[in-house]
């Protein structure tokens, strides 16, 4: 799908989509120590280094968050995020009904910054939805 890696470690894989100019960001379960800000933090260096501004997030083995990793999440990875110049985010939820939850809170504190947030069921429909965005973008 013309995607190119960008890292790939035992809790996630992050490609990047050349074609259509989206982060693609899949876990794949449970972090375990540190591993949870390290990643976040390789999502927002390959946001910039791509000069990026929309996320397809495939969340369906998104582990439960932590209280912990939820406050890190809301005050350090979101305002980082943001400074990116993020705008769109496709995100396929979790299975987990707890990891559902936990998604769908921090992906409304994205909406409430004024990042479009879009939730989907497969990454076919989330990709489409990015696409479409990439095709009907000023000078596309």
């Amino acid at each position: 799908m013309n995607e190119d890696l960008c890292y790939e470690n035992t809790y996630t894989k992050v490609t990047w989509n050349d074609v259509f100019q989206y982060l693609h960001i899949a876990y794949k379960g449970v972090f375990v120590g540190d591993n949870f800000y390290e990643g976040g933090l390789r999502q927002v260096e390959s946001l910039v280094s791509r000069q990026g501004c929309r996320i397809l997030y495939d969340l369906r083995q998104y582990p439960v968050s932590t209280q912990t990793n939820l406050r890190w999440i809301l005050e350090d990875f979101l305002p980082k995020m943001q400074a990116t110049g993020l705008t769109h985010i496709a995100a396929v939820m979790p299975e987990d009904f707890y990891g559902k939850g936990a998604a769908s809170y921090i992906l409304a504190r994205f909406s409430e910054r004024g990042v479009q947030v879009e939730k989907f069921d497969t990454v076919l429909t989330a990709a489409e939805w990015l696409i479409e965005l990439q095709n009907t973008a000023p000078g596309a």
